[in-house]
């Protein structure tokens, strides 16, 4: 019985373990994305201010 008690421990503490790596594996893709993001913002600043001054 109390190995049972010891698998099911075992098994609980894997799943929470594996859980946390999925998080952070999420939330350093998030990471990622948003610099990306930032990076795409940059570059349309900096398009639309050459067309800004294309255009005058």
């Amino acid at each position: 019985m109390s190995f049972n008690r010891t698998h099911r421990g075992f098994a609980t503490i894997w799943a929470v373990l594996l859980l946390n790596i999925e998080c952070l594996v999420i939330l350093t893709y998030l990471n990622f994305y948003q610099q990306e993001l930032q990076n795409y913002r940059q570059l349309e600043q900096i398009y639309t201010q050459k067309i800004i001054s294309i255009d005058k």
